[in-house]
C-alpha cells in the first residue's frame, strides 16, 4: 500500500498499490509509476518500494579547515544572524550538507563552514546524520574538482540564486507550519522571522492585538454631559441640527 496527500485536497490517500509505468504500459519498466487510485491528482509519482537504493560511490571526506579556504569573489553574503540560524539548524538536525570544494578551496557552503566554526567556538558537539561525531577543525566535504574555471565560478553563483527561484504554496506551508506549532517544536528553526511565523499561524489576523490609531485622543466626558436635542420617542440625546 501506499500514502500520499493530495495536493488539492489535502486528503490522506491509502489505496492498494495497483501501477501503470510513466510511458502508459504495464509492468515495472519505470523507477517510478503512476498510481491509477487517485483520481483527485492522477499525476502525483509514487516510488516503488522494490527498488533498491543505488550506490553512486560518491565519498564524503573530512576535510581539515586548512584545506578549505572560501572563495575570495563568494558575492554571497551572510549575516551574524543568518550563521547563528545556520548553527542552531546544524545543532538539531546535525550535519546534513556537505561542504563542496576543490583544490583551490571552498565552492559551496561558506555558510555552513562558519556555523561550524562557531559551533565550535561555543564548545558544542557537531554530529553527522549517523550520530558520527565530527572531530573539530574538520568539516564533512565532497570534493568537486573536475569542473572548468568557468563551471566554478558559475555554480558558485547558480547555487545561492537557484534556491531563491524557488516559491512557496501558502496553503500548505500553513498547514506544515501549524503541525509544527501544536508539536510544540521550535519555530526560530524554521528560518522565518517571527511575524511570518504569526502570520501563517493566523491568516485573518483574529488574533491580532488592535493597533492604537495614531493622534487619537481621549475623549473629555464632561463635553458630552449636556446635549441639545432629544429625540421624543426614545430619548436619544444629540447635538447638532435637528
Amino acid at each position: 500500500m501506499h500514502k500520499k496527500i493530495h495536493l488539492q485536497s489535502k486528503k490522506i490517500c491509502y489505496s492498494i498499490t495497483q501501477y501503470l509505468d510513466a510511458s502508459g504500459r504495464g509492468g515495472l519498466v519505470s523507477p517510478y509509476r503512476v498510481c491509477l487510485q487517485c483520481p483527485e491528482h492522477p499525476q502525483a509519482m509514487t516510488k516503488p518500494t522494490d527498488q533498491k537504493p543505488l550506490k553512486t560511490g560518491l565519498a564524503v571526506e573530512l576535510w581539515p579547515l586548512d584545506r578549505l579556504p572560501p572563495y575570495e569573489n563568494n558575492a554571497r553574503t551572510h549575516s551574524p544572524e543568518q550563521i547563528a540560524q545556520i548553527a542552531a539548524s546544524i545543532l538539531e538536525f546535525r550535519f546534513t550538507n556537505p561542504i563542496l570544494a576543490d583544490e583551490k578551496g571552498v565552492v559551496a557552503g561558506h555558510g555552513r563552514l562558519l556555523a561550524l566554526q562557531q559551533l565550535w567556538d561555543a564548545g558544542e558537539t557537531v554530529r553527522l546524520l549517523n550520530g558520527t561525531v565530527i572531530p573539530p577543525g574538520m568539516a564533512p566535504t565532497i570534493d568537486c574538482s573536475g569542473w572548468s574555471p568557468s563551471q566554478r565560478r558559475a555554480y558558485v553563483l547558480a547555487d545561492n540564486q537557484l534556491a531563491l527561484n524557488a516559491g512557496w504554496d501558502t496553503e500548505l506551508l500553513q498547514i506544515e507550519v501549524a503541525a509544527l506549532n501544536l508539536a510544540n517544536f521550535d519555530m526560530g528553526l524554521l528560518g522565518f522571522d517571527s511575524d511570518r511565523i504569526a502570520g501563517l499561524l493566523d491568516p485573518e489576523g483574529i488574533n491580532k492585538p488592535a493597533k492604537e490609531h495614531e493622534g487619537a485622543e481621549e475623549l473629555n466626558e464632561e463635553e458630552f454631559s449636556e446635549f441639545e436635542h432629544a429625540c421624543p420617542r426614545c430619548g436619544f440625546e444629540f447635538n447638532g441640527k435637528q
